[in-house]
């Protein structure tokens, strides 16, 4: 399974969130503070670090959510952050040859 590492900029994230509320089967009322973001694949990924063991490659970024509204005015979408996929590089062990050995004697147990 591949892992995507969302890091995000929080002073853009204030005053963006929403708060929704529900009640429990115990009758108990729960607010909730939620900031939805959609998170979109690059079209070209792009390495930003490139270490002996593994690369870390910018495959996403993170943009907030726009509304119907906002879309139809042609709003330009707020960019929040951005995902990166840690790609470890494998290393090939070294298989060596087998030397085939016969045996005359069978009684070897």
């Amino acid at each position: 399974m591949q892992k995507i590492q969302v890091t995000l900029d929080v002073s853009k994230l204030k005053g963006q969130t929403t708060e929704r509320k529900y009640t429990t089967r115990d009758g108990e009322e729960v607010t909730v503070k939620e900031l939805k973001f959609e998170l979109v694949p690059v079209k070209e990924p792009k390495v930003i670090y490139d270490g002996e063991k593994h690369q870390m490659v910018k495959t996403h970024f993170a943009a907030l959510v726009q509304t119907k509204e906002q879309r139809a005015a042609k709003e330009p979408s707020v960019f929040i952050g951005d995902g990166f996929t840690t790609v470890w590089k494998n290393e090939q062990p070294v298989i060596q040859d087998a030397e085939i050995v016969q045996d005359d004697n069978e009684e070897l147990f």
